[in-house]
């Protein structure tokens, strides 16, 4: 049975079959309303804003087919039962219109009141009835989503959203999210909104907008305000559900509460930060102030860090406030009020902490009314106080006090605090190390540096009395006084050679070594060095050999520096090398580096010692009883005066094949600043 009346559309350009079809209609005594349109843009534009139960149309029409029609319909996903009405009596005619989706055939001739109404009756039911089906399906389908949801979001936010009684459905774990109670509040649209962050509100709602009209999936990331204040991170994804016609009726999804992943990512950047922070300076009373101003409004809305004096009591050193006009207020706390947390901590050398602190705890933590009154002011309500420790000592502490945010600290808080505390107290000491050091090596350089000056003095006397009594040789001197004197004369000029090396280390380990460019040329320089060495090199039978590779040897370097170096190399081969030669080779390194070789035949260097050789007083034989001589300064200087020069030195060598030490150099020293 039909109870209400149908709405009937026909599209038909001849008014006589329209009349045709409403005569019919009447006559089979059917209870309907009839609208009437002539073509298919018409019936387009009629089925768009009216919902019929079934529609007449004509295969032929002006501005068009009703073949094309019943395809533009069903493309268009307009679900209605469609009746073709024509004069012509072709059965392919009719296949194809059923094929298009046309729920029945009729040709005018044919059409009476019985086939008119059986052919309306049956297509109206036969729709009704799939439309039924279609709707149990849609139900079940929606019945099977939330299960999902369900299941799947065990840990998240569930929400169902009606679009048209505007109400929210949400689980118990999304009022948890935002800190409510399920019989404490209705979730509706307005407070959702009310809860955004402000600056996360426009997004949502133009997405919410994008997505109901079918341009944009729903899935955002969003700060809501929790009850205590707090913002928390959420992801929201969701999708609508729309009806016949794709009008979105319905918004449902999962929000996700990343709140902590995302503190762990802040975290994770504040700590890079602050250890780049900590590393920056050595000067540990800046690195404080600044650290005090990073921590606040990341960690605190206050902050103190404390320094222990000699006599272990505590000195504020850094303050901070999210409102610097307060800070004032932080400096008072440390006058003959000092916070009782401060002290503490000084004393035991254990962190304290208080996640909520209410009004009479307040008063109890206060040694004063005044200091009360200057806490109440700060509005001291969470608070964590922690030791800058290290192994041996109590370095400081710093003090961390939310109070305006109304946030309170926890466990994984204070032991975060720890951690930064831990990064802190190790930046301090590192740099208390550092300045004993630089000042021991610059008592060391000095000590040196006298010392050296004072046994230069009587050394040069007795080089050079041996040299005036050996040039009497035709006195009265014996043979063996002679040697004697030779011996003497030998030595000293070995020991104010390391008296030298000894001066010029510390010089470089001071920073007081200061080269002196000039234009030379290299080959040249060679040269005279191989020449001054030529002696020490036939008493051995070693050939000196140069092989110069350079287009131009003009250079700018510090002349007496670099003959040291090559004096050096030259020197430690001659010392290791009993056969064979010895060659420098001067090479170019295009664009603006030369290269110097020194290459020897000698008794060569283990592998395991090649990265020891540049370290001071270190010979590959370290023994009492070693062959041979020396302090082993001479390559340490080398490679310091190749550094100052901004250049390199390596070695390759195998043990009885000799060794290569390939110093590379710029073409141009830098002049000095």
């Amino acid at each position: 049975m039909i109870d209400e009346p149908l709405t009937i559309l026909v599209v038909e350009d001849d008014e006589i079959d329209r009349m045709a079809v409403r005569r019919a209609l009447n006559k089979a005594e059917v209870d309907f309303v009839m609208v009437e349109t002539e073509t298919c843009q018409g019936a387009l534009e009629q089925l768009t804003r009216t919902r019929f139960d079934c529609v007449f149309l004509d295969y032929r029409l002006p501005d068009g087919n009703g073949l094309d029609l019943i395809r533009t319909i069903r493309d268009r996903q307009i679900k209605i039962p469609l009746i073709a009405l024509t004069g012509q009596g072709d059965e392919q005619i009719a296949v194809e219109l059923m094929k298009a989706g046309a729920s029945d055939y009729l040709s005018k001739n044919k059409v009476s009141p019985d086939t008119l109404c059986r052919s309306l009756l049956s297509a109206v039911r036969v729709y009704s009835a799939e439309q039924e089906a279609q709707e149990a399906n849609q139900r079940l389908l929606e019945s099977e989503e939330r299960y999902r949801l369900v299941v799947e979001g065990s840990h998240d936010g569930i929400w169902d959203w009606d679009l048209q009684r505007q109400t929210i459905y949400g689980n118990d774990r999304l009022l948890a999210i935002v800190g409510f109670s399920p019989e404490a509040v209705v979730i509706t649209p307005k407070l959702i909104l009310k809860l955004l962050h402000p600056d996360d509100r426009p997004h949502l709602l133009h997405l919410v907008q994008e997505h109901l009209k079918g341009r944009a999936e729903f899935a955002l990331e969003f700060r809501i305000r929790h009850q205590s204040g707090e913002y928390h991170y959420c992801t929201v994804r969701g999708k609508a559900q729309r009806d016949r016609t794709g009008t979105p009726f319905r918004l449902s999804g999962v929000v996700s509460d990343i709140t902590e992943r995302k503190r762990t990512e802040e975290r994770s950047r504040f700590l890079a930060s602050a250890t780049t922070l900590l590393s920056a300076t050595l000067d540990y009373q800046t690195t404080l102030k600044n650290l005090a101003h990073l921590i606040v409004p990341h960690l605190a809305d206050w902050c103190t860090i404390n320094l222990a004096e000699p006599n272990k009591s505590p000195h504020l050193i850094a303050v901070a406030h999210v409102h610097p006009e307060q800070e004032t207020l932080v400096w008072q706390l440390q006058g003959d009020n000092r916070t009782p947390q401060t002290t503490q901590v000084f004393q035991t050398g254990q962190s304290v902490a208080c996640f909520e602190v209410s009004p009479p705890l307040l008063s109890k933590l206060s040694v004063s009314p005044q200091q009360q009154d200057l806490l109440t002011q700060l509005k001291f309500s969470s608070y964590i106080c922690v030791p800058l420790r290290t192994r041996e000592r109590i370095l400081g502490s710093i003090l961390c006090v939310w109070g305006e945010s109304s946030r309170h600290y926890n466990q994984e808080e204070l032991e975060f605090i720890e951690d930064l505390a831990y990064r802190a107290a190790l930046a301090i000491e590192n740099a208390r190390l550092y300045k004993e050091a630089q000042e021991a090596a610059r008592m060391k350089a000095q000590f040196l540096a006298m010392m050296s000056h004072e046994l230069r003095t009587p050394m040069n006397a007795i080089i050079g009395f041996s040299q005036v009594l050996l040039r009497q040789r035709s006195g009265t001197l014996t043979r063996r006084q002679i040697q004697m004197i030779e011996s003497i004369h030998n030595n000293g000029k070995n020991l104010l050679t390391l008296i030298n090396d000894i001066l010029d280390l510390s010089k470089i380990e001071a920073h007081h070594l200061i080269l002196k460019p000039e234009i030379l040329n290299l080959e040249q320089l060679a040269a005279t060095t191989l020449d001054s060495l030529r002696p020490l090199a036939d008493e051995k039978q070693l050939p000196l050999c140069l092989e110069s590779q350079l287009k131009d040897g003009k250079i700018l370097n510090d002349r007496d520096r670099l003959r040291q170096i090559l004096i050096n190399l030259l020197s430690n081969a001659l010392k290791f090398t009993e056969t064979g030669q010895i060659t420098i080779t001067l090479q170019e390194i295009p664009p603006h580096h030369i290269q110097i070789l020194v290459q020897d035949s000698g008794i060569g260097i283990a592998p395991d010692q090649q990265a020891y050789i540049f370290d001071e007083f270190r010979q590959v034989d370290q023994t009492t009883t070693r062959k041979y001589s020396g302090t082993g300064l001479g390559l340490t200087i080398t490679k310091s005066l190749v550094d100052l020069m901004g250049g390199t030195i390596t070695v390759e060598s195998q043990l009885g094949q000799g060794s290569v030490f390939c110093v590379t150099l710029p073409r141009h020293l830098a002049s000095p600043s």
